[in-house]
């Protein structure tokens, strides 16, 4: 329903005015992300409920035939079958992490109406005014930071990632750093 009601507002806004005009607009920006991402998350768990179904029919079709199997045919029909469900469970893998990657945005995106509704508060005003102030040094001070870091976990992938199960892989060396922290 808040959906719903949300688009109907955002056409009537869009017809009374040039679409540049009104993309230019943070709040109507905002609130056309959060439409977007809310369809983008309703699709993405949609097509993990029908991975799961497939997965389940196919889970019964890779138990009927082992039950007469024994010794290597069996172990021949698990192999084959492990590659098959690699094969078509990826996507569904892949679906669940884009899931919650869209629930992380979804959310960051669902407090920024909240924070120009504080702007009624004079001290949440002032403290807002203060953070859009320093907006600039803030995003300066991010990339710097998570160019260093990424510099110092790709170091430890590099020199210590062979001794080290912790650093074996970037994405652990990442890890690791983060831990650090």
């Amino acid at each position: 329903y808040i959906t719903a009601a949300k688009v109907v507002s955002l056409i009537a806004a869009m017809r009374a005015q040039a679409l540049r005009v009104f993309l230019m607009d943070v709040r109507h920006m905002v609130d056309t992300c959060l439409i977007a991402g809310g369809w983008i998350a309703v699709m993405l768990e949609v097509m993990e409920i029908l991975r799961a179904r497939s997965f389940i029919s196919s889970y019964a079709a890779y138990l009927e035939p082992r039950s007469g199997l024994s010794g290597p045919a069996l172990k021949e029909h698990d192999e084959r079958w492990v590659e098959r469900f690699c094969r078509e469970q990826n996507p569904l893998f892949e679906a669940s992490h884009a899931l919650l990657d869209m629930a992380f945005l979804y959310h960051i995106l669902l407090v920024l109406p909240l924070l120009t509704a504080t702007s009624g508060d004079s001290r949440l005003a002032l403290t807002l005014r203060t953070l859009w102030i320093c907006l600039s040094d803030l995003l300066h001070f991010a990339f710097i930071f998570v160019v260093i870091f990424v510099a110092y976990a790709m170091s430890g992938y590099f020199m210590l990632g062979s001794r080290f199960a912790e650093l074996s892989s970037i994405h652990k060396s990442i890890a690791q750093c983060l831990q650090i922290i």
